[in-house]
């Protein structure tokens, strides 16, 4: 497999990854490096990092698909250097309105649920912090009131009472191991005319593509969502009802 190996490190963490990555990749930059690799070696690779890794250690690790598409698979270190995708942010997002993913990374917010395998089996103390509230299998913030999580079957969850998932930036986001060790599964979801959103969760399986010789990422069997994390969902919600105002009496005039 091809992968891009990026460090955010800094001071002598970076002097130390650097030599050790040196050993398993060819340099691209300062801060770059691209090899084709056997999981075993990639395998050896991130032990070393994560023995070796200190407060200042911060290295992403991409798959590079046979589509030129690129996947990130772990994190060693600092996960807060690199945004969902495994790359480095270019300028600040506002808090504000954003929400933490299950990797801990922020991204833009509005109606936003997280999806669960059930409330007595989520071990995450941090599922409804802040505005999110229980609605079921899941918790949705103070936006996103309203809406109700079912899990039906292995893999298999549905979210009612919204109008759909958002139009616009993300709406789906697998559960992410909360250490930074990327996508803990293969996520899915379908919508329906009347806004109810099926989502179904499957285990990742990896594939010798015979004709190219890549290994291709493909879908395992149906998996529930891991008690360490969640399935973030992003949806357009109903305008809220505004209540009719009381009409002042005009004051009577002398």
């Amino acid at each position: 497999m091809n992968i891009l190996l990026v460090s955010e490190c800094n001071k002598k963490a970076l002097t130390e990854t650097r030599r050790i990555i040196d050993q398993f990749a060819e340099r691209k930059g300062e801060r770059t490096w691209q090899t084709a690799i056997t999981m075993e070696g990639l395998n050896t690779l991130r032990g070393i990092l994560k023995r070796t890794a200190r407060r200042n250690t911060a290295v992403a690790c991409h798959w590079i698909k046979s589509n030129n598409q690129t996947e990130v698979l772990w994190v060693v270190g600092n996960i807060r250097k690199f945004n969902d995708k495994g790359s480095v942010p270019t300028n600040t997002t506002p808090t504000t309105n954003t929400t933490k993913a299950s990797n801990g990374v922020l991204s833009a917010a509005s109606p936003v649920a997280r999806v669960v395998f059930s409330k007595d089996q989520c071990k995450r103390p941090d599922i409804d912090e802040d505005t999110f509230e229980w609605c079921g299998d899941g918790v949705a913030n103070h936006e996103a009131r309203g809406i109700q999580i079912q899990r039906f079957e292995i893999g298999l969850y549905k979210v009612t009472g919204s109008l759909g998932f958002a139009k616009d930036s993300w709406h789906l986001k697998a559960p992410a191991d909360p250490a930074g060790n990327g996508e803990l599964g293969i996520v899915e979801g379908e919508e329906a005319e009347d806004g109810t959103l099926t989502i179904k969760l499957f285990k990742k399986r990896y594939k010798l593509n015979e004709e190219t010789g890549d290994i291709d990422l493909i879908q395992g069997l149906p998996m529930d969502v891991p008690a360490n994390s969640w399935i973030d969902v992003r949806m357009e919600m109903p305008a809220a009802e505004i209540p009719d105002l009381p009409i002042a009496e005009p004051e009577p005039t002398t």
